[in-house]
């Protein structure tokens, strides 16, 4: 896999989702359920924080688009935050990868959404250098770790 390509692609395929979707983006963005659900049913828009965005493998503008989609979904299917409706936007999201951009695609949505969930529930955070994550995610995948087990492999490099 050409991680740079991949990258790229899934960067402007966020875009291009994004631009068909009624949004705003700043720093006040909502951070629970029902802060983001209030909004949507007030406003018609998707609200995201542009907050931590900086080690994003889609770069800024790429990863407010991921930010977008990712919460679209979460609004429109009415899936929570909790750790099981994360995982479930992060099936429809990556099929989504698959679907225009192939395999590659889906397994590193897959690591970037609900990796970096797993993530969150061992270390109480997302990884500071998301990138380095869903790359270690990757190379474990390509040394014959199954997906998931990639994902925990990551993980327990200690690396981060």
């Amino acid at each position: 896999m050409y991680r740079a390509q991949v990258y790229y692609q899934l960067g402007a395929l966020w875009q291009e989702i994004a631009n068909s979707i009624h949004h705003r983006v700043d720093s006040d963005g909502p951070n629970d359920w029902n802060s983001l659900r209030s909004y949507y049913d007030a406003t018609g828009e998707v609200y995201v924080s542009d907050l931590n965005c900086e080690s994003s493998i889609y770069g800024i503008e790429g990863n407010l688009s991921f930010r977008v989609v990712h919460d679209w979904i979460h609004l429109t299917w009415g899936i929570d935050f909790t750790d099981e409706g994360e995982r479930h936007v992060a099936r429809i999201q990556s099929s989504m990868a698959e679907s225009r951009l192939g395999a590659d695609a889906r397994n590193v949505t897959w690591f970037d959404t609900y990796g970096q969930v797993l993530f969150r529930q061992i270390h109480g955070d997302f990884p500071k250098d998301q990138s380095f994550f869903v790359d270690r995610c990757i190379l474990h995948l390509e040394n014959g770790t199954r997906r998931d087990d990639a994902i925990l492999s990551a993980i327990n490099d200690h690396l981060f």
